[in-house]
């Protein structure tokens, strides 16, 4: 597990000449909205990377004074909002929010095809120790599916703070300079924001 601490200083790495231009870095995550802890950082890189959000659900369950088919609807909408407002790619598959574990295999399938279509040189997955279980199939999806895609990226791991349980960043990214595009970010997940 060693090998695989997060290393958060992925822009000092990359940008010191690991990967050619326009290389492809994927972030993937169980939910829309877990891509606001790599904003800042894929900002960073987006003058030399193209960066494609997965969310391997549509968040169906985020919402319970709604239906999971609003809410699936809503999140969508919102996750498509926020990554086109930032230039970034997305990509949202068919797990069900809180029973990602029941479909790991399906799920790990079609991730293996994004994979091997475009083939990233970096990938974000989510700390495998964390309370959330989608968080952590998320992480073990994300393994298989490097696996069954024959690639191998460099992998950084993504925390969920109020979740995430003992991760220790080997490195620390000031991203100062695109705050405002983290806020726009979590503004446009307006379903998920409480009141103010």
């Amino acid at each position: 597990m060693k090998t695989m601490k997060s290393r958060l200083m992925v822009a000092v790495v990359l940008i010191a000449g690991c990967v050619s231009a326009r290389d492809c870095i994927m972030y993937v995550g169980a939910h829309p909205d877990e891509f606001i802890n790599e904003v800042g950082v894929a900002c960073l890189l987006s003058n030399r990377y193209d960066n494609v959000v997965v969310t391997l659900t549509h968040g169906e369950r985020g919402r319970r004074d709604w239906s999971m088919e609003k809410t699936k609807e809503v999140r969508t909408r919102e996750e498509g909002a926020a990554c086109a407002a930032l230039g970034f790619g997305l990509h949202m598959l068919d797990g069900i929010d809180g029973e990602l574990w029941k479909r790991t295999g399906e799920t790990a399938a079609q991730l293996t095809e994004l994979f091997k279509k475009y083939r990233p040189v970096a990938v974000f997955l989510q700390y495998p120790a964390d309370r959330h279980l989608d968080h952590v199939a998320a992480f073990t999806i994300g393994r298989l599916a490097l696996r069954d895609a024959g690639i191998s990226p460099q992998v950084f791991l993504m925390n969920y703070r109020s979740q995430t349980s003992g991760m220790q960043p080997d490195y620390i990214v000031d991203i100062s300079a695109h705050i405002e595009a983290k806020r726009t970010y979590c503004r446009t997940h307006a379903c998920q924001n409480g009141e103010g």
